[in-house]
């Protein structure tokens, strides 16, 4: 099941085009989680490479330059996250993830921040699906999300980083323990508006199943 609070709007439509997906959990054992975003055409698959947004994308934009890109940085405690370089899409419409200096984060501690402009989403796309994925599972097959537990993500407006204030917020109380990647919900266009709806999809393999269903 995944629990919902607060309650989604009854036609979970997005009522606004700029804001930050935060992703949590706590750890059980040491674990890397890592967090991608998918730019799907009608198809189902990314419009090319370039659109699919992850650590290892070829194109990236410092964090020290991200305050004149994304306007929510403005509002941010930016003592809390790494500095380094963020994976972005061509049209800067998906900047992220970054992670925070927190590796084992307390509760409702957002540990991966990804940045979303929907005014900015190339035409051709029509769909967005962010997931998360286990990074050891690439060196033992052992590695799983049943390392960890509580895992949510929410969706919040620019500035309104405090707990509570968030627009939608999920957690994933399925049992993914023999999962090594999750798709966790998918933004989609309808109408000439962005709908989300919350997806919890496991898969026993890690990044390469989700890059092999989406490319």
């Amino acid at each position: 099941m995944i629990l919902i609070y607060p309650p989604a709007k009854k036609n979970n439509m997005l009522y606004f085009s700029k804001f930050r997906l935060g992703i949590g959990w706590n750890e059980v054992l040491p674990l890397t989680i890592d967090t991608e975003v998918f730019l799907l055409g009608e198809n189902k698959k990314i419009i090319s490479d370039d659109y699919f947004v992850f650590y290892n994308s070829e194109k990236k934009v410092s964090s020290n330059d991200l305050s004149t890109i994304v306007s929510s940085l403005l509002c941010s405690n930016k003592e809390r996250f790494k500095i380094g370089l963020r994976p972005v899409d061509p049209e800067l419409s998906i900047v992220g993830p970054i992670d925070t200096c927190v590796d084992n984060a307390p509760e409702n501690e957002d540990i991966d921040i990804i940045d979303i402009d929907l005014d900015k989403v190339r035409l051709e796309v029509q769909e967005i699906i962010f997931t998360a994925s286990v990074y050891e599972y690439n060196i033992d097959k052992k590695f799983t999300f049943g390392r960890i537990e509580n895992l949510y993500f929410r969706l919040f407006k620019d500035c309104d980083s405090e707990v509570g204030k968030e627009d939608y917020r999920y957690y994933l109380t399925e049992d993914y323990s023999t999962c090594a990647s999750i798709e966790l919900c998918r933004i989609y266009r309808f109408k000439e508006k962005w709908k989300i709806e919350v997806l919890g999809i496991g898969h026993k393999g890690g990044l390469e199943e989700l890059v092999e269903k989406f490319t």
